[in-house]
């Protein structure tokens, strides 16, 4: 077997980001690969256990370890040798040095003088990494977690005592028993803090660890497992009363989806943070203080104290006001994602209930139903599959309704612009994309999906161009190359129009208060990060990426119907009129429509917008926003570097020209406008936040 000069054995504790970490060294795998980096994976996100597993003293009184070892064998021995031999296979094909583990059922599970010995076999020396958090701190996330699981309490202290901490908080012993088999020049201690941590990050810190020499936020990936708020968890006590955590041996899918955007509302810091009381921390004190100062003497002896327990003190009072808010807040969303799964089944011809089965994409495709017993044909006449990332705002609902309306054109040239994946009402492939992110061993609608494009190819047929938005969310490269499989001797073209980021941002935010009836505003929407790296490093992988700047004086004839036809050497009809398919909202119609998502009131519809915004001009201008706060939110991604490296420079739009909002010369006008166009809706009643959102827009 294969001999790394490094190995890199991270000792996940409980509550210190190491579902993060594994998730970063799983997503972003190829990138540190090349930096010389392996996480194998035989070992990495959802098989941890695997590790454990085989160095466990008693693995079968363990449920989960006595699980994986019945799958590989039956007993101790032949999983190890069949880890081994997967582990054998992967080595065999990188190039990297240095090898990257990590678990967090070795502290406590694990036989480490066993550990050592496998360790040994596969790299030249060691380096153990482990992080450490405050026992305060500690406990609240693990009473958070035991909250968002279905219980009520975390425990008292005496259960604490007994139990809690010498399981997660005696790290005295913890990393004694490493220090029995490692020296302690060999293991890397860090503290788990924002305040101690390298960007305040975890992912950045043990990147740094290990030796990476990465920017801030470069093997970014969601956040996972976020505590909630105070709030948040005293609401979600009183839940839990109502909504079981497993509904006839199933996990609650609708109770899942309530902790999700609880954990979203959370992060805007509205609603309160969870603290222990002065007696608390004084308790947890008392029962850490030996093994805490043990830590601190052997591994930060410069540190008056190991942690610094400024802020787990004085739990705020919670407001009938804030309850009433984050309730209200959780309905509206719970109620959008109602009316959205209500207008997918109605766009689509199903009956909710029926035909429609939850959080399942049940498109009606039109195309026939594949053969009985047949496979995929392989279509040696299709030497092009142009496949379209329709990113927000970048022109793409022109780009569709183009060539929906020119379908027979292309069709009799000799492009396939199929209906399969689409339905009667819509022009993307979107059913396509969002089944490009589900398991492979659930995929047998993308399957019949494949089939159905592969009917509808003829044998005059040489290109397959397929679009949609969804696409800009793909995270599975297997699907899609299982989807193309009947076009496999096909040059996969795969097509991107981008936006300055500080453009894409503000586009974006308006389309979002268009759609939505979530209140956010500009400043809390302009806080999303994009994995710019990742999204390039993924589709790369798949085709030919061909990114362009969507930009009108980077466009041919500044229209991006005309630049996509030229850049992909596709013909002309030369027989369309160019209007704006899906403009914005801007003006006065922007902020009360974003005043009527705070005050939760009936407003006129998207599509009704997008017909004010299309016809009268003062309902799309864009907002005011200072320069400064430009420079600023440009500042704080590289994703114009990333992408200006590329595509060369972009032309950088301002915002300071624009009027506020709400602009108080043009309202009166404006509501009347809209009074006369929609006299059921009490538009007048929004003017009670003319002062407050002022500040919705910087």
């Amino acid at each position: 077997m294969k001999k790394f000069e490094t190995l890199f054995l991270h000792v996940g504790l409980e509550k210190t980001g190491t579902t993060s970490i594994q998730r970063a060294l799983d997503v972003h795998r190829d990138e540190f690969e090349k930096l010389g980096y392996y996480y194998p994976q035989a070992f990495a996100v959802g098989r941890n256990t695997l590790l454990a597993a085989m160095f466990h003293p008693n693995p079968n009184k363990k449920p989960n370890f006595k699980l994986a070892i019945e799958k590989r064998g039956g007993t101790q021995e032949a999983h190890i040798a069949h880890m081994q031999a997967l582990l054998e296979s992967e080595f065999q094909r990188t190039q990297a040095t240095n090898l990257v583990l990590s678990s967090e059922f070795i502290a406590a599970q694990c036989d480490i003088g066993a550990l050592k010995s496998f360790c040994d076999q596969l790299a030249e020396k060691t380096k153990v990494v482990l992080y450490l958090r405050e026992q305060g701190s500690l406990i609240l996330s693990l009473h958070s977690t035991r909250v968002k699981g279905g219980g009520a309490e975390f425990g008292t202290l005496g259960h604490i005592e007994n139990e809690v901490l010498p399981s997660f908080l005696d790290f005295k012993d913890i990393i004694s028993r490493l220090e029995k088999h490692y020296d302690r020049s060999d293991i890397e201690v860090r503290l788990f803090d924002r305040r101690e941590l390298v960007n305040g990050d975890a992912i950045d810190d043990f990147v740094s660890v290990i030796g990476v020499q990465a920017e801030k936020g470069e093997f970014w990936i969601d956040r996972l497992n976020e505590s909630l708020s105070h709030t948040g968890i005293e609401l979600l006590k009183e839940v839990n009363n109502y909504m079981p955590p497993i509904i006839e041996s199933e996990r609650n899918r609708g109770r899942l989806l309530l902790i999700d955007d609880m954990v979203e509302l959370d992060g805007s810091g509205d609603f309160g943070k969870y603290t222990l009381s002065e007696n608390q921390v004084a308790t947890i004190g008392k029962l850490t203080k030996s093994t805490n100062e043990w830590v601190r003497k052997n591994y930060f002896k410069d540190r008056p104290n190991l942690f610094d327990t400024t802020g787990r003190t004085g739990k705020g009072e919670i407001t009938p006001e804030q309850t009433i808010d984050y309730s209200a807040r959780l309905l509206a969303r719970a109620y959008e994602r109602i009316w959205a799964l209500e207008r997918a089944a109605k766009r689509q011809g199903l009956k909710i209930g029926t035909d429609l089965l939850p959080f399942k994409s049940q498109s009606k495709v039109v195309t026939p139903a594949p053969r009985s017993g047949s496979h995929t044909t392989s279509h040696s006449n299709i030497n092009r599959v142009i496949i379209h990332i329709g990113r927000h705002k970048s022109g793409t609902s022109t780009v569709q309704h183009f060539f929906k309306d020119n379908r027979e054109f292309y069709d009799k040239a000799g492009i396939l612009f199929p209906l399969s994946g689409t339905n009667k009402t819509t022009v993307a492939h979107h059913d396509i994309a969002m089944l490009c992110n589900q398991s492979v061993r659930e995929n047998s609608k993308l399957l019949e999906l494949s089939q159905g494009v592969s009917d509808e190819v003829k044998d005059h047929h040489n290109t397959i161009l397929i679009s949609s938005e969804a696409f800009q969310n793909l995270t599975k490269k297997k699907p899609l190359r299982q989807f193309l499989a009947p076009f496999s001797s096909a040059e996969i073209e795969v097509v991107c129009y981008v936006r300055e980021f500080a453009d894409y941002m503000v586009s974006s935010f308006r389309q979002a208060v268009q759609n939505q009836i979530r209140f956010q505003t500009f400043g809390e929407f302009s806080r999303h990060q994009y994995q710019v790296k990742l999204f390039l490093s993924l589709w790369s992988d798949i085709g030919n990426l061909k990114l362009r700047w969507f930009h009108p004086q980077l466009l041919k004839n500044s229209d991006v119907v005309d630049d996509f036809l030229e850049q992909n050497g596709l013909p002309d009809p030369n027989l369309r009129e160019k209007p704006t398919k899906n403009p914005s909202i801007g003006g006065n119609l922007l902020w009360l429509k974003l005043a009527a998502n705070k005050a939760l009131i009936p407003f006129p519809g998207y599509s009704d917008m997008a017909r004010l915004a299309q016809h009268r001009v003062e309902f799309r201008e864009p907002f005011y926003i200072p320069e400064k706060r430009i420079a600023s939110l440009r500042a704080s991604t590289k994703y114009n570097k990333i992408f200006e490296k590329k595509l060369g420079p972009v032309p950088y739009e301002t915002w300071e020209h624009n009027d506020s909002l709400p602009n108080d010369s043009r309202l009166a006008e404006d509501l009347k406008f809209l009074e006369d166009s929609f006299p059921k809706i009490d538009f007048r009643s929004l003017l009670a936040y003319q002062k407050e959102g002022r500040g919705w827009f910087v």
